[in-house]
Formats: C-alpha cells, structure tokens, sequence
C-alpha cells in the first residue's frame, strides 16, 4: 500500500487549517495552495472529499474559506487518509465491497493480510489518541517517575492529563495544558521549538548562495531553534532555573555538546 500526494496532501490540509484557523477562522484556498505549493484546481478535489467525509466546511464570500468542525487534536489521522484515499487496504481482495474473494476460504495467506490490514489502522489512529496516551503516562508513573513528559502531539493532553490527576510534574512540548493542570503548578516547563528562526537560516543561506541542498543540517539551542521555556508560576526555584540558564549558555558556547544518534531504531 502507498499512500498517493492526494492523502499526503491532505495531511498537510488539516494542519494548515489547524495552524491558521485555530480561532475558528475559514481559511481560503488559494491561501492554502499558495502556502502548500499545491495547485489550486487539485486542492479542490482534496478539500471536497475531506468535506463530503465532514471533516472540514466551508462558507462563501469574501471572508470564506474552510476551516475544522472540531478541535485538531480530535482528529485521528487515519480518519483524514480515509477520507483522500478510502480504505488503507494492504491488498486489493480486502476492499473488495463485502464481496469475498474466490479464493477467501482456502487462502492460507489472508490471516496475514487482515493482520497487517488491523495493524495499518491501529497505527495511523493511535497518533491522535489522548486516552492511550494517557495509560501510557500512568505506566511510567506508577512505575515511580516523579516527571513525565511527551512530543506526541494531540495525544500529549492525555500524559499531561495523567499527571495532573496523579500530582506528577510535567513537561511539555510546544505548548501548555492550563486547561489540564486547573489546581497545582505541576508543569515545569516546556521544550519550544522556533522553526521560523531555521526557515529564516534557510533563506539567508539561499541569499548569500550558501544553501546547500540535500545535505543535513542541524539546529539547536545555541543557533536559536529551540529552547527550554519556564513560566512564571512553574514549581522550579530560583536555584533550579539559574543552574538551567547556565547550562544554555554552556551549550551555547560549546562548553557542552550534544550528542547526535538515534535514540529508537
């Protein structure tokens, strides 16, 4: 199975009006096409499946556009790549519109093929999923961590949401939960990352005919691309944020290097 430009569009759709329509704005197309690099007569055909599936609608007018139906992070991904490219089948005799194949009953393989098929759904679902996120959180708790945090996008809310009910710090990733964590200060911090200061790296590099495509290049706290944010109200004491303000400027000098591999295989 490979998923078309159609779903990989589609994808990148969804973010955008999340991104820019988060105030339930409607967001034009030809906005989204200009921003996306898509054509415009293609992104019609995109926007019309997301909105005949009721992911997404749409209002004329000068002030039209389309914009989400529900929050961004109620949205599981598999449901989005449905609605582009129909079902995430891994072969053809398993879309077959209820019509088994010939074969079906004396076909050793298609345990295999159903398996695969639970997986595929399972996987591109679970990206979106708070609540196993949140088992995934009281795991770690209850195996004794005193901190728990998560890069998981919309399914950060459910870690954040099981430390707040088992009064486990928390750290966040580009964002706060302060709709979560309504009585204690639980959350000491969050690690932003500032990806308009490496799109800006990128144009003055192509500027100064210094960009060099297809080779790696790396961003860190010391050029800008990241940092650990410490709000007002967060548990941390004045020792803590002055020993962890030291250690950015230590990276930041070079007096600390951070060590670049792979940390899951």
């Amino acid at each position: 199975m490979i998923i078309s430009s159609k779903g990989r569009y589609a994808l990148r759709v969804m973010l955008e009006l999340a991104q820019y329509g988060g105030d339930g704005a409607y967001i034009r197309l030809g906005d989204i096409a200009q921003r996306q690099g898509i054509s415009r007569k293609y992104l019609e055909s995109i926007m019309t499946a997301l909105a005949k599936a009721g992911l997404v609608e749409s209002a004329l007018g000068k002030a039209g556009g389309y914009r989400l139906v529900r929050p961004a992070e109620d949205y599981p991904i598999g449901e989005i790549l449905q609605a582009a490219e129909g079902e995430l089948m891994p072969v053809s005799c398993l879309a077959m519109d209820g019509k088994p194949c010939d074969r079906s009953g004396s076909c050793i393989t298609l345990p295999f093929w159903r398996g695969l098929e639970e997986h595929i759904n399972a996987y591109v679902n679970s990206y979106t999923d708070p609540t196993t996120a949140k088992e995934l959180g009281l795991t770690l708790i209850n195996k004794g961590c005193d901190v728990i945090g998560a890069a998981a996008g919309g399914s950060g809310v459910g870690t954040a949401q099981a430390a707040a009910e088992n009064n486990c710090y928390y750290v966040a990733w580009d964002c706060y939960y302060p709709e979560v964590f309504t009585g204690e200060q639980l959350q000491l911090g969050s690690a932003l990352s500032y990806f308009e200061n490496m799109t800006i790296a990128w144009v003055n590099d192509a500027v100064s005919g210094n960009f060099r495509g297809g080779e790696r290049t790396e961003y860190s706290v010391d050029s800008g691309a990241c940092k650990f944010d410490i709000p007002d109200d967060s548990p941390l004491t004045e020792e803590m944020r002055a020993e962890l303000a030291d250690i950015q400027a230590s990276i930041n000098s070079g007096d600390i290097t951070i060590e670049n591999k792979m940390l899951h295989k």
